[in-house]
């Protein structure tokens, strides 16, 4: 449940701040609130990237419905039952929805990913290019086929999912690269939510626009963007986290209640003994 009431939290203090930020700049920002209702109303149903944050919560209070169902059931609502319920656009029912079934392989079958994937470098050197083109060829075969565009899509992305696995799984090998992998993927959820306050920045400052939108970055933009994001996110979160503003990424910790010691009458005492 702490995940659920952390996740509530995230969603809550991000959701202010960008609402701030958006009145400070005066200037409409994508993903943040434009006045009051809106503000309410994205505190249920988010429409920045704090909807991943929110579907968080959410997953993990499915999986608290479920704990006491055997591993198959609780995945086949995810992959089967949930599914039934899509509707047609990209709204946060159906991302719920969608990202759920990756969501709830990891909890339910992590055990198994884990022992596929530990040693056996051969078997994933195979197995990358295999999955990789497994899942083009999904993608192109299937395009015309709107049907089953759900379960093409997912099974598309799950051998992409494996792919990538396989690949940072044989480069964990070398001691560096687990250690700057471990390191990055503790803090995903922080950069993952700063990174829509960075981008805001590269908007509003014309200096950087032009820099980042020169003819020769342009070009890279999806990979140069992606390493900007993530590392302007990074070097903010190092910051802030050594200040009180580190709980705007995590739950304050509350001292325990402490017990108070009700002196008993000597009448009361002699009884009890």
């Amino acid at each position: 449940m702490h995940r659920v009431v952390s996740s509530v939290y995230l969603v809550i203090v991000w959701t202010t701040l960008y609402f701030v930020i958006r009145l400070l700049i005066g200037q409409p920002l994508p993903g943040a609130a434009v006045d009051v209702s809106q503000y309410i109303r994205n505190l249920y149903t988010p429409n920045s990237v704090l909807w991943f944050v929110y579907v968080l919560g959410a997953w993990n209070f499915l999986v608290i419905l479920l704990r006491r169902a055997p591993r198959w059931v609780g995945f086949s609502v995810f992959a089967v039952a949930l599914p039934l319920l899509l509707e047609a656009g990209i709204g946060l029912p159906n991302r719920i929805i969608i990202y759920g079934t990756f969501f709830a392989a990891g909890v339910y079958f992590k055990d198994w990913f884990l022992a596929f994937f530990t040693d056996r470098v051969g078997l994933k050197a195979v197995l990358l290019p295999v999955f990789a083109v497994a899942a083009g060829f999904l993608a192109v075969a299937t395009e015309s086929i709107p049907v089953l565009s759900f379960y093409t899509w997912t099974l598309q992305h799950f051998l992409a999912a494996m792919a990538t696995i396989a690949l940072v799984s044989i480069a964990c090998r070398w001691s560096l690269f687990a250690r700057v992998f471990g390191w990055l993927g503790q803090r995903t959820l922080q950069m993952f939510i700063l990174h829509q306050p960075v981008a805001w920045l590269v908007m509003t400052i014309p200096v950087l626009q032009t820099i980042l939108m020169a003819d020769v970055i342009r070009w890279i933009w999806p990979v140069t963007g992606m390493i900007f994001l993530a590392a302007v996110s990074l070097g903010a979160y190092a910051l802030l986290s050594r200040t009180p503003l580190k709980y705007l990424f995590r739950l304050p910790k509350f001292p325990p209640a402490k017990s108070v010691a009700v002196p008993v009458p000597a009448r009361e005492q002699s009884s009890i003994a």
